[in-house]
């Protein structure tokens, strides 16, 4: 299906929009990525202070600000079609290791963070843009920066805002690395990273960059 670099900012806009958009990115994307040529999507070269970004159309009112770099498109921002234009216009033009640190909008304990990004899986972001839901848990992930992260399940659920359903609790499968399978995975693999650990009883989890963990070598879950 291929590859594209998903910056954090991406994530925080996308968790911004309505569920049934989502799911529009997740068609969009799928599209563009069979074909960046397609009159659908309807790729636009965008110029002036936006020049060198890129927009695709996710239907009549909301476009995906994207930036290409070789062969893997950088998604940086989704929004209604005059919101996301302005946001391209203001976009810095610096690498994001060059750039001020943001505000990450999940977990103010992590605020002043430098902004990420990290080639994936399309599909995995296009999973985890269309269900939203674990939106948070990606970017709180992202935001670690390639450093293994433990959390509590506890601490999970005030990321995304909800319990934990009941099989997360009781099943290791639940924390499967599994792609096209469990949409809570989308959460991790869709950011890099995988589940290296899951403790039922101390009801934690530890999740590490995926070329680090054992889980994402032959034997581990996959």
């Amino acid at each position: 299906m291929g590859t594209v670099i998903v910056d954090e900012r991406f994530l925080g806009s996308a968790y911004s929009l309505p569920k049934e958009i989502g799911r529009k990115v997740y068609k969009a994307l799928h599209l563009y990525s069979r074909n960046p040529d397609h009159p659908s999507p309807h790729r636009e070269k965008l110029s002036g202070k936006a020049d060198g970004l890129f927009s695709i159309r996710v239907d009549d009112n909301y476009r995906i600000i994207f930036r290409q770099v070789g062969p893997a498109p950088v998604l940086m921002d989704v929004a209604k079609h005059d919101e996301a234009y302005r946001s391209a216009e203001t976009r810095p033009s610096a690498p994001p290791e060059q750039q001020e640190p943001g505000e990450h909008p999940f977990a103010p304990r992590l605020r002043r963070l430098e902004w990420h990004r990290r080639e994936v899986e399309l599909d995995d972001v296009a999973h985890l843009v269309g269900t939203r839901k674990y939106l948070p848990l990606a970017q709180i992930l992202l935001a670690a920066g390639e450093r293994t992260l433990s959390l509590s399940f506890a601490q999970i659920s005030e990321i995304i805002g909800e319990q934990l359903p009941a099989s997360a609790m009781k099943y290791r499968a639940w924390w499967a690395n599994n792609r096209g399978r469990h949409v809570q995975a989308s959460a991790w693999l869709g950011v890099g990273y995988v589940v290296d650990d899951v403790n039922l009883a101390k009801k934690l989890v530890v999740f590490a960059p995926a070329q680090d963990s054992r889980r994402s070598r032959p034997g581990g879950d996959h």
